[in-house]
């Protein structure tokens, strides 16, 4: 099997664009995105809004633990000094345990005021990428998805309603089933 790594493919995101639609052009906006550090991702914000971007590489930055992680821990590896507009969370639930999970959308939800918004996606079809893809930021309103291996695994059931359960202070505002084996979610954070 060919383990090379795939050309990236670039899809339209409807999460996305109601994203930007909403965003308030105002303010300094502060985002907090959960994937690697990305030039292009940087300068897309920074092109668009004046913002303060926090990059967390969160899937990354616990592999050595294993993914156990607790409250305790994201605080440490996530601190949130100033409540975020928006969040970006790829698609980490697809990865993370439902413990971890369950304690990383606390930590969100505590370090959260009411209107911030939280753009995740969870994998729809029954195999995803062995790891988290990297996402980059296109125009217009559109996902680069770059895959570090063709190597797959089999994806966890994350029903919406079960997501909605593990973010109770979030509410699920839009979501769209995208064809090429994601759902992507628009949630907000209710007072």
């Amino acid at each position: 099997m060919d383990q090379a790594e795939p050309e990236p493919e670039v899809h339209p995101s409807p999460g996305l664009e109601t994203l930007l639609d909403e965003l308030p052009t105002r303010d300094r906006l502060r985002i907090v995105d959960l994937g690697p550090a990305l030039g292009d991702n940087l300068d897309f914000f920074s092109s668009r809004f004046s913002c303060r971007v926090q990059v967390a590489d969160l899937y990354r930055s616990v592999q050595a633990e294993e993914r156990h992680l607790s409250k305790e821990r994201i605080a440490d590896l996530l601190p949130l000094p100033d409540p975020p507009d928006l969040i970006l969370a790829w698609d980490l639930p697809s990865y993370l345990p439902r413990e971890a999970l369950k304690a990383l959308l606390a930590h969100l939800s505590a370090g959260s005021a009411a209107g911030t918004r939280l753009f995740t996606m969870v994998a729809s079809h029954s195999q995803m990428p062995n790891e988290p893809t990297t996402f980059v930021l296109r125009e217009p309103a559109a996902l680069e998805y770059r895959l570090r291996s063709r190597a797959r695994r089999p994806a966890p059931r994350l029903p919406p309603a079960e997501l909605a359960a593990l973010a109770p202070r979030f509410k699920v505002d839009r979501s769209f089933l995208l064809r090429h084996g994601y759902q992507e979610y628009v949630m907000i954070r209710q007072e």
